[in-house]
């Protein structure tokens, strides 16, 4: 009997980033879809299929900053949390 050998494990950052590549894709194919009823819409559409398309890592960046500060302010006010976590 012979036992084949296991292919490594891809690190779960690495699934996790190929299943968002892939969730990206199906959202822009669905905005591609959309027959825009006028320029204001399909400008829109244009706008948020650009945001999908965006590797820069921004947004990874300054999203946990960003919500950090309207945690901060939200408290300061007495407001309950935007974010459940």
């Amino acid at each position: 009997m012979m036992l084949k050998k296991k292919s490594p494990k891809r690190p779960r950052a690495q699934r996790k980033a190929r299943v968002d590549r892939e969730k990206i894709a199906a959202s822009i194919a669905e905005l591609d879809r959309i027959k825009p009823p006028n320029a204001k819409v399909a400008k829109a559409v244009a706008l948020f299929k650009s945001w999908l398309a965006d590797e820069s890592g921004y947004d990874e960046k300054v999203w946990p900053r960003l919500k950090k500060a309207l945690e901060d302010e939200r408290k300061l006010a007495g407001a309950r949390s935007l974010f459940h976590d």
